[in-house]
C-alpha cells in the first residue's frame, strides 16, 4: 500500500536542514519537499535547484499564506524568530515542527502551546536526543526495572554555544529517560557568566526518582554524558562519542557477583541522520502528522 503525499515545507536552510531533516525526509515513503525559504538567496536558489523543489520564498509570511504544504519545518537562526514563525504556520493550518528552543520567553512557548490546541494542530519540538539509537537502547535496559537516578553532564565552549542552543536537549533527555513529571526543583547559576550561565539542578520527579543536572557553557570544549542508576543496574552513555557501557548485578547466595560490563558503539558507517536520531525524529513526525496522533517530544 502506497503511503499518502505528505508535502513539507523547510524554513531556514543552514547545516540542521541540509545535513540532517533533508536526508531524513527524502528517505520516507510518501514525503514531498515541495517549499523552501530562506532569507539568503544563494542558499535558497542552491538547495531548492539541487533538489528540483519549485516553490522558493525569502518571506515565511508568503509561504505560510501561499505554499499548500501540509506541514512545515522551522529551522532558523536566529532562535528569536521560532516562536513568531511557528505561530504563523499554526494560524495558516500548518502542522510545525520547531527547532529548538521553541521560543526564547515562557509566554511565547505558552502561546504556542496554546494556540496548537486552538488550531487543532500539531507542535512538535525537534529533540533528536531521545531518538538516537544508542538514547533509546540505554532506556530499553531498564525495561521492567526501577530507574532512581539519571544524572546529565552537558558541558560546552561559551565561543560555539549559548544557553537555548544545546541545553535543552539535556533537559528533554532526562524527561525522557525518567519519564514522570517533577515534583520539585532546587537550581543555581555558578560562575560569573552572565551571557551564558550555567546551571545546576536537583530534580525530584513524582515516580521517586531523582535527576541530577551539571550545564556548564564556559568549559574547554563539548562533551554530553549521561548515567543511569536502579534496580541493579549501572549504565553510562557518551553521547559525544556515541558509546554505551552497562553494568547488570547478578546475586549469588551471599554477595553480589563482580560486575560485568558490556559495551555498545554507534555504527561508524551510518549516516549523519541517523546516528543523532534525526531520521527517526522526521518519520515519527511525519506519521503524527498523518495520523492525527499527539507526538513524542509534542509540545500540543
Amino acid at each position: 500500500m502506497t503511503a499518502r503525499i505528505t508535502r513539507v515545507g523547510i524554513i531556514g536552510l543552514g547545516r540542521i536542514a541540509e545535513s540532517a531533516h533533508i536526508p531524513a525526509l527524502l528517505a520516507i515513503e510518501g514525503v514531498q519537499i515541495t517549499a523552501v525559504c530562506d532569507i539568503d538567496h544563494k542558499a535558497l536558489t542552491t538547495l531548492a535547484g539541487r533538489y528540483g523543489i519549485s516553490e522558493r520564498y525569502v518571506d515565511a509570511a508568503e509561504m505560510a499564506a501561499a505554499s499548500t504544504c501540509d506541514c512545515v519545518f522551522v529551522l532558523t537562526r536566529p532562535h528569536d524568530a521560532h516562536a513568531s514563525i511557528s505561530r504563523m504556520m499554526l494560524r495558516h493550518g500548518k502542522d510545525v515542527l520547531c527547532e529548538k528552543p521553541m521560543a526564547t520567553n515562557l509566554d511565547d512557548a505558552r502561546q504556542l502551546v496554546d494556540l496548537a490546541k486552538e488550531t487543532s494542530r500539531i507542535l512538535m519540538i525537534g529533540f533528536n536526543r531521545r531518538f538516537m539509537p544508542l538514547v533509546r537502547q540505554a532506556k530499553s535496559l531498564f525495561t521492567g526495572r526501577r530507574l532512581e537516578v539519571c544524572k546529565i553532564s552537558h558541558t560546552a565552549s561559551s565561543r560555539r554555544t549559548n544557553t537555548l542552543l544545546d541545553n535543552p536537549h539535556a533537559i528533554d533527555l532526562m524527561r525522557y529517560f525518567i519519564d514522570s513529571p517533577p515534583r520539585a526543583v532546587h537550581a543555581g547559576k555558578p560562575g560569573g557568566n552572565t551571557v551564558n550561565p550555567s546551571v545546576t539542578a536537583l530534580i525530584e520527579f513524582e515516580s521517586g526518582a531523582a535527576g541530577v543536572l551539571i550545564l556548564n557553557n564556559d568549559a574547554g570544549g563539548v562533551s554530553e554524558q549521561v548515567e543511569l542508576h536502579g534496580g541493579g543496574l549501572s549504565v553510562f552513555l557518551n553521547i559525544t562519542d556515541h558509546v554505551l557501557r552497562y553494568s547488570d548485578r547478578t546475586w549469588g547466595d551471599e554477595r553480589s557477583a563482580p560486575a560485568q560490563w558490556s559495551e555498545y558503539r554507534g555504527a561508524k558507517q551510518a549516516r549523519f541522520e541517523e546516528l543523532h536520531g534525526f531520521s527517526d525524529l522526521d518519520r515519527h513526525f511525519v506519521d503524527c502528522v498523518r495520523s492525527r496522533r499527539p507526538p513524542a517530544a509534542g509540545a500540543a
